[in-house]
């Protein structure tokens, strides 16, 4: 997602008093806008959020190494999916670097559910927040399966 909108409300004004009903309704909402399509770049936000810890670190003996940082998925928690969590490329170490990533982060990779204020919620195929659009059995969101095309024929492998 490219952007993200956030709204709160505090239902404090005017502050329910007299046995007054506090307010009804739901006390955030957010909603996607802009969402990226199939031209958008590659590179998952996940990955930018962790390679901008990338640079020099020093060891215990003060020897300076640059380290490259890549989103950590193996071995992460559902519950824990939406801390941004990075490895040092080409080893086994990582590091949580904030009990949340950025909001309209992606859960996990291909999945059709972002992040948002640490939570993981789910979107339509269309990455839009309350969709209810889904993949059909042709691969199109949103689709009603009549694209397919069923090819028949017989495969021989050359040897």
């Amino acid at each position: 997602l490219e952007c993200f909108q956030f709204a709160y409300r505090h239902c404090n004004n005017p502050a329910p008093r007299n046995n007054g009903r506090y307010c009804t309704g739901k006390r955030a909402i957010y909603r996607s806008c802009n969402v990226m399509n199939d031209n958008s770049p590659a590179k998952a936000f996940r990955q930018e959020q962790c390679e901008a810890r990338n640079g020099y670190q020093s060891d215990a003996k003060g020897v300076k190494t640059f380290v490259e940082w890549v989103p950590k998925y193996a071995g992460v928690l559902l519950g824990d999916v939406c801390k941004l969590t990075c490895r040092a490329k080409g080893t086994g170490y990582y590091v949580v670097f904030s009990p949340k990533v950025t909001d309209g982060t992606e859960c996990r990779p291909y999945s059709n559910s972002v992040c948002v204020r640490g939570r993981c919620i789910r979107t339509g195929c269309d990455g839009i927040i309350g969709s209810k659009l889904q993949y059909d059995k042709c691969g199109v969101c949103g689709g009603d399966n009549s694209s397919c095309t069923k090819v028949m024929g017989t495969f021989n492998k050359k040897r």
